[in-house]
């Protein structure tokens, strides 16, 4: 039986946000950095700072140091926002890392998850609308794209947004946060870790089709 194609707007936002997270992950090693992680109930599960801090493996809230700080206080590093029901490796935080500064203030960023979860209908199907969300949610994310290649600076542009950058990494279910012990959670998402479902399937085998192959192509 052949598989659904995807519509081609859907498909190119897809491969962008791919992409995006490929040259994200390529990022150089940057300086230490002390990152204010905020931690928002999920709409969907609940989950929130208990789950989080009930998992081993979960960026917690409040200061994350990464790298040799001696002194934690010393600069004001980005504040990433996250859900409660989101794990996130620690290289996915490298965007927040790298641009940590915008117009001389701490950059405010936020998960994929948190942004989906802001932008998605209320109600028991919250993504009925899941494919035009796709392509808003490429179109946000771009924000960042010519801070993140080589040569771009590793600078923000001005904003006139006053939301929150996306960051662009994928996420997954924390199993704390739905009363599972697993010590692995289960397989990264790059939208949301509540979103399922045969077309969701779809979307993410092109999503990480997309990425493998742009990793490739710089190692």
């Amino acid at each position: 039986m052949r598989e659904p194609a995807l519509a081609l707007p859907q498909r190119a936002a897809i491969e962008r946000m791919a992409r995006r997270e490929a040259a994200a992950q390529l990022l150089p090693s940057p300086d230490a950095t002390v990152v204010t992680v905020d931690v928002r109930e999920c709409p969907t599960c609940g989950g929130g700072e208990e789950a989080v801090r009930a998992s081993p493996l979960a960026v917690q809230p409040g200061l994350a140091v990464f790298g040799d700080v001696p002194d934690p206080a010393a600069e004001e590093g980005p504040v990433v926002t996250v859900l409660g029901c989101e794990i996130l490796t620690p290289r996915a935080l490298l965007p927040a890392i790298v641009l940590r500064h915008h117009d001389g203030s701490p950059a405010v960023w936020r998960t994929r998850a948190v942004a989906w979860a802001q932008s998605a209908n209320p109600g028991v199907d919250r993504h009925s609308d899941v494919e035009q969300l796709i392509v808003e949610l490429a179109d946000e994310e771009a924000e960042s794209d010519a801070s993140l290649v080589p040569g771009g600076g590793h600078r923000l542009p001005p904003r006139t947004s006053p939301r929150a950058l996306v960051l662009p990494a994928s996420t997954r279910l924390n199993p704390a946060a739905v009363g599972l012990r697993e010590s692995v959670p289960p397989a990264a998402r790059f939208l949301s870790p509540h979103l399922d479902g045969p077309q969701a399937q779809l979307y993410e085998k092109a999503y990480r089709g997309s990425l493998l192959r742009t990793v490739a192509a710089h190692l």
